[in-house]
């Protein structure tokens, strides 16, 4: 039987769906979250296959570690602007999920978050500060990304096999990337003044953000 949100009940006033709470219920088809809950546990829905549809409502803070992760189904989540954190492996592997907003409370996009996502396109906001180790690592359909002013780092691999992403520009406001960040990926753009701090002020296609350091799966959890 395939269910939906009006075949689940949330408890009146819970603050928090835990750790873990519907792993694997395949017949989920759509949840929408009460607006007494403040976080999403680690691993929540994790491996929900036919959980199509997610509705947070305003309130929630938090978005624990793999959360939504393996949801393969799932094309459509709306992240308030109450959410300040978003764990790793969050919506890793969400193969049908085209597109997210990002909240502007949140800081940073931490390991693995987007990884293997269906997402086209992307707007980091400016309160991004960091966006992690494989963060959009294989989102092969991801053509279009902008990197707000604000971003501090990009780490190793966060962009790596994006097969699709034609160029990516980098802001003024970047201080480290990460070897292999766009591995088999990407055209850069940026500024002279940027070259010459991150020293890609030669030949900047044969620089250690391309190589390819890692050919294995680090997040086949």
């Amino acid at each position: 039987m395939k269910m939906s949100q009006s075949d689940h009940f949330f408890a009146p006033g819970m603050t928090r769906i835990g750790e873990g709470a519907f792993f694997g219920c395949e017949n989920l088809e759509s949840v929408t979250i009460p607006d007494s809950v403040t976080g999403i546990g680690a691993e929540a829905f994790f491996g929900c296959k036919n959980l199509k549809s997610v509705t947070i409502t305003d309130g929630v803070t938090s978005i624990d570690y793999r959360a939504f992760s393996e949801c393969s189904s799932l094309t459509s989540i709306n992240i308030p602007n109450s959410v300040t954190s978003i764990g790793e492996g969050a919506f890793k592997s969400c193969e049908k999920l085209e597109s997210v907003t990002i909240p502007d409370g949140v800081t940073s996009i931490g390991v693995a978050t987007f990884y293997d996502c269906g997402l086209r396109n992307m707007i980091i906001p400016n309160s991004i500060k960091s966006i992690g180790e494989d963060a959009f690592s294989s989102c092969n359909n991801l053509s279009s990304i902008t990197l707000a002013d604000g971003l501090i780092s990009i780490e190793k691999k966060a962009f790596r096999n994006c097969n699709n992403l034609s160029y990516i520009t980098i802001p003024d406001s970047v201080e480290s990337i990460g070897y292999g960040a766009f591995e088999k990926s990407t055209e850069l753009i940026m500024s002279d003044r940027l070259k010459k701090s991150l020293n890609f002020e030669h030949d900047i296609e044969n620089s250690p953000y391309f190589w390819d350091i890692d050919t294995d799966d680090p997040w086949d959890w």
